[in-house]
């Protein structure tokens, strides 16, 4: 067994990857060319570390989406109390 997966099973041992997670990146690395299983097997600590602190592109982009939609609910609001006042 590689270096990269038997880390991998430590990590989701001692609870620090979900099932799913561990899954994920098993399939990932078996995909992988000998060449690059040898290189993830090499950095695989480094590697695992990054993936447990990265966070999931979609939740960032459901962030930002968030935070433009409330930018144009304060443009929105801003322009309605501009009118008020004026025709006030």
């Amino acid at each position: 067994m590689s270096n990269y997966l038997m880390l991998c099973d430590e990590f989701k041992i001692v609870g620090l990857l979900t099932r799913e997670k561990s899954s994920y990146l098993k399939s990932k690395y078996e995909k992988l060319t000998d060449e690059n299983k040898k290189l993830m097997d090499k950095h695989a600590h480094l590697i695992l570390e990054r993936s447990l602190n990265s966070v999931p592109r979609s939740n960032l982009a459901s962030i930002k989406g968030n935070i433009q939609f409330l930018a144009w609910v304060m443009i929105f609001n801003l322009i309605g109390l501009i009118i008020l006042i004026i025709n006030s």
